[in-house]
């Protein structure tokens, strides 16, 4: 009897394209090069879960696929991950059991989880239509207010984790999926607790103390090394601050384009996280990050979780007090109007006192008449009157008396007499005045009175 032939080998799926290839074809996909996987399209998990596409490849060797849950009729997301150490199984459950009990809008629904009938894990939550940070920061640095906009949402979600005592301690891109919200705007899905732990669980508990020893006897540490905080190397106490490390790394790397400490080797980016310090973003954005946002993540990544936010609550507020001094307006100063010039009013004379000629040199009365200020100062006194009428008269008697006693010497000696000075002279002494403030009472204003020096043989004839 002939033996019956055995079933063809399950076909291969890659995980970027979803194409399907015979088992012969290889490991890597030809288009892509993408790591094949097996195709389980069709199979069915735990009795009411039909995959249908194979959606990506995620670690701990899972798969997460679409599929068909029959009695809610709902396309949900699901994650296989294959029989590992008992350790593994023991975070996966344990991350499994606390992503359900959370509820928040930036958080990844979590429906269900189980074990499979090869040893296997599943977990089951809400399928999101979207991308992961990842593909985005590949391109390069986000602009700003998109990265701050991602970084507001995922805030709040922590802090509704910590509340309830949850660390997520694997805080990535890679757990952090962008979805098209309501009004199309990005929304943020925390993905993927699965090593979570609760902040209160004691050191010495036997599950503490069993991974411990895992850790210890691998070499190995729970965690992303590119995102891990100081004490969570360390394996010391955590708590929600060591999220806020990690997000403060995410953050870093939306900003920047690439990561603030790295190396060759995992030990070289375990040992930067310890010791290393922190490069300043400003300056390994190229400027393009403002101080007060580079404050804020720069705290966040501080080695003592002392010296952090306190809480995710905080770093929120930090954040957006950062962010609202970016778009408050920047003050100027005043201009100030320039003011109308007001002409000031002509001095008025009020009262007109003669001293002797000899007083006053005779080139002085001439220089005063183009320059003002040439006048000697003993010349011009300054005073406060209000009578106008009063200085018309008084000038009026002075040019009379000038002129009689021009007449008088002509008379007198026959020569000829200088013309006396004239009255526009005299005006332009009154202008070395200094005018009054606007507004003001005009100012009284006493004037020597200067004329050109007589010839000798008239001044011995005025004698």
């Amino acid at each position: 009897m002939p033996s019956p032939t055995p079933p063809p080998p399950p076909a291969l799926r890659c995980p970027r394209c979803n194409r399907t290839f015979p088992a012969v074809q290889g490991g890597r996909c030809p288009h892509d090069r993408g790591a094949l996987v097996r195709d389980r399209a069709g199979e069915v998990v735990a009795q009411r879960y039909t995959l249908r596409d194979l959606v990506g490849v995620g670690g701990m060797g899972g798969e997460v696929w679409s599929a068909w849950q029959a009695h809610t009729e709902r396309l949900v997301a699901l994650k296989r991950v294959p029989a590992g150490q008992a350790g593994e199984r023991e975070r996966f459950t344990r991350g499994a059991r606390i992503a359900s009990n959370l509820s928040h809008p930036n958080i990844a629904v979590v429906h269900d989880h189980g074990e499979l009938p090869d040893g296997g894990l599943f977990l089951a939550m809400e399928l999101l239509d979207g991308h992961v940070l990842t593909d985005e920061i590949r391109q390069g640095p986000l602009p700003l207010e998109r990265a701050l906009d991602l970084l507001d949402q995922v805030l709040p979600a922590l802090a509704h984790a910590h509340d309830r005592q949850v660390v997520h301690r694997d805080l990535k891109p890679d757990n952090l999926f962008v979805v098209a919200g309501e009004d199309d705007e990005p929304q943020v899905k925390v993905l993927d607790f699965g090593i979570a732990r609760f902040a209160d669980d004691a050191a010495d508990s036997g599950l503490a103390r069993r991974l411990a020893v895992e850790v210890t006897q691998r070499h190995q540490v729970c965690g992303t090394p590119q995102y891990m905080a100081p004490e969570q190397i360390l394996r010391g106490g955590i708590d929600g601050r060591t999220d806020l490390y990690a997000l403060g790394v995410v953050a870093w790397r939306m900003l920047c384009g690439r990561l603030p400490f790295n190396g060759p080797t995992t030990h070289e980016v375990l040992r930067a996280h310890v010791r290393q310090a922190l490069p300043s973003l400003v300056e390994a954005s190229g400027g393009r990050v403002p101080a007060a946002v580079a404050a804020v993540v720069h705290r966040a990544l501080a080695k003592d979780p002392e010296d952090r936010y306190p809480d995710a609550r905080a770093m929120r507020r930090a954040l957006r007090a950062a962010r609202a001094s970016l778009r408050a307006p920047t003050v100027m100063p005043a201009e100030v109007a320039p003011t109308a010039e007001v002409p000031a009013p002509s001095p008025r004379v009020q009262r007109v006192v003669l001293h002797e000629p000899s007083a006053v040199h005779a080139s002085a009365v001439h220089a005063s008449a183009v320059h003002p200020s040439a006048v000697h100062p003993s010349a011009v006194h300054l005073s406060t009157v209000h009578d106008t009428r009063r200085s018309v008269w008084l000038l009026a008697a002075a040019g009379t008396l000038v002129a009689l006693l021009a007449g008088f010497v002509a008379l007198r000696g026959g020569e000829a007499v200088p013309e006396p000075p004239h009255i526009s002279t005299w005006r332009n002494q009154v202008a070395v005045a200094q005018p009054a403030a606007a507004g003001s009472r005009a100012p009284r204003v006493t004037i020597t009175l200067a004329p050109a020096a007589l010839p000798a043989s008239a001044a011995a004839a005025a004698e």
